[in-house]
């Protein structure tokens, strides 16, 4: 195996694990970061941040690693595309994973906000809307990955 996918994969695998506590904790208080992340609304987001006010600490060293995990998931699928695709340039895959981590930075910035301020109405339609490209520009890159992998083993 490629030592670029190993190292993205064994940091990817490594957030997710020091995820899994912090989430069981803010979701102990009501709410997941995904159902934050895709609440669409102003009036859930407010109820969202003030279910998690007795753990805010533990929502913001979720989301410090969270600016991290953009990094590594992404590092990871790019990689993957990078080893199994012949034609680097036509690999649409990459870009999509690209848009997908730039998505969720933006995304992730903007939850900053929402923590932190009293935000305007808007900011958690722009939150949603970028989760909502991420997930699904993660899902298509990672289909995508499916079938250069599948074709590739099949010479």
């Amino acid at each position: 195996m490629n030592r670029r996918i190993l190292v993205s994969l064994i940091a990817t695998i490594a957030i997710e694990i020091l995820f899994y506590p912090l989430e069981s904790q803010m979701k102990d208080h009501g709410y997941g970061i995904v159902e934050q992340e895709l609440s669409w609304s102003y009036e859930k987001t407010v109820m969202i941040v003030q279910a998690w006010e007795p753990v805010k600490t533990v929502v913001i060293i979720f989301m410090a690693l969270d600016m991290l995990f953009p990094l590594a998931y992404g590092s990871l699928i790019y990689f993957l595309h990078d080893e199994y695709d012949a034609d680097p340039f036509k690999n649409i895959g990459k870009r999509l994973i690209v848009i997908a981590v730039v998505c969720d930075y933006l995304e992730n910035l903007l939850t900053f906000v929402v923590l932190f301020t009293d935000f305007p109405r808007f900011v958690p339609i722009f939150v949603s809307f970028f989760a909502t490209v991420k997930f699904t520009f993660i899902l298509a890159s990672l289909v995508m990955f499916a079938g250069l992998f599948i074709n590739r083993n099949k010479e």
